[in-house]
């Protein structure tokens, strides 16, 4: 349980920046992506390129996060083993498009939310 919180929590933190104020995530795939996006191109400073194509990437695993979070017969582990596999194509897929300093930021925020995540549970 500890590991799907974290995970949702990095999300949640990118949206907000801050660990203590943390928004509610919407349950419509395309306004959770366009949420994340947002926070990726004021924070990463994304081209309007980077961001249709971050945006497409965002929905896609925003329909699957919100699938998995909905599916109430998997078990925790399975659905965890499936939300890391998703956040592992997020990375792979922002890799291409984001230059090396972006995704090298986007990784350190990524440290950063898992760090205050350990700390607040």
């Amino acid at each position: 349980m500890m590991k799907s919180h974290m995970f949702f929590g990095i999300v949640l933190l990118l949206l907000s920046g801050n660990a203590y104020s943390q928004p509610q995530l919407s349950t419509d795939p395309s306004e959770r992506g366009r949420q994340v996006t947002d926070w990726m191109k004021t924070n990463l400073q994304l081209t309007d390129e980077q961001v249709r194509k971050v945006e497409a990437i965002n929905v896609r695993c925003a329909e699957k996060n919100i699938e998995l979070e909905g599916n109430k017969k998997m078990t925790k582990a399975t659905r965890q083993k499936y939300l890391t596999s998703n956040e592992r194509y997020r990375d792979n897929e922002l890799k291409k498009i984001f230059t090396t300093e972006q995704f090298t930021n986007y990784q350190e925020r990524k440290k950063e939310v898992m760090t205050k995540m350990m700390k607040s549970i």
